[in-house]
């Protein structure tokens, strides 16, 4: 009788592990219940990207809005005595025309001026600026 006690007590704890490891292997890994939606981190829940008249959207700026801008960026540059500005898609280029008399390095030192200024107020383009004396 004392075998028969301990084939059933075996069967019984095969059993137990068999069940627990059919619903722990079971599981795909991920809790149950609802899935949370992460909104993009923008501030507006990730409206941003629904609502074109938001500052965030990128289609909020216009191409004469930044004309504009740049216009106004390089306006405060000494030594410019002319600007021309272009966009073609993600680049702007720009012509600046300085005196006659301006040496090659003041040149130079305008052009990385105006490209810097461009760069932190429009990062979105890439400027290619040239200087004709």
């Amino acid at each position: 009788m004392g075998n028969v006690i301990v084939k059933r007590s075996a069967g019984g704890l095969l059993a137990a592990l068999v069940t627990a490891a059919a619903i722990t292997g079971c599981s795909p890994g991920q809790p149950a219940g609802p899935k949370a939606y992460n909104y993009s981190s923008d501030g507006y829940l990730g409206t941003t990207s629904a609502n074109p008249n938001l500052a965030l959207n990128p289609g909020y700026h216009t191409y004469q809005v930044d004309s504009d801008i740049a216009l106004s960026v390089l306006g405060r540059l000494k030594g410019v005595v002319d600007t021309q500005l272009q966009f073609n898609g993600p680049i702007g280029y720009v012509k600046l025309s300085v005196p006659r008399g301006t040496s090659p390095e003041k040149a130079a030192a305008i052009r990385a001026q105006a490209e810097q200024d461009l760069h932190t107020h429009l990062p979105r383009y890439r400027f290619v600026v040239t200087v004709k004396r």
